[in-house]
């Protein structure tokens, strides 16, 4: 069963955390429930990113339904936004002072 938890409520928005029984994706269970939370929070961080900017859109794809299926266009937003997070995180650490520490 897809779970979401909602642990903390900040000032700056809430924070939100998803357990999903089965992994979802290629050679995945691919469970409805598990799929559709998947599908929630892709359109979620397609809206926006945590911090309110622009989120994304995986070029030429239209928007996934929230239908539970796993099909070609929620394996398209998987894979951008995976490829699109690891962008941002090596990003994120080329621009940190010598030795990675933000302190």
């Amino acid at each position: 069963m897809a779970r979401v938890f909602l642990p903390t409520v900040r000032a700056s928005g809430i924070a939100v955390m998803y357990s999903v029984d089965q992994a979802v994706g290629f050679g995945g269970a691919n469970r409805r429930d598990d799929v559709l939370l998947v599908q929630f929070f892709l359109l979620i961080a397609r809206d926006s990113d945590a911090r309110g900017n622009q989120g994304f859109t995986p070029p030429g794809q239209q928007t996934i339904k929230t239908d539970g299926v796993f099909g070609p266009e929620t394996a398209a937003y998987i894979k951008f936004f995976q490829e699109d997070t690891d962008r941002r995180v090596s990003s994120a650490v080329r621009s940190l002072p010598m030795g990675g520490s933000t302190r």
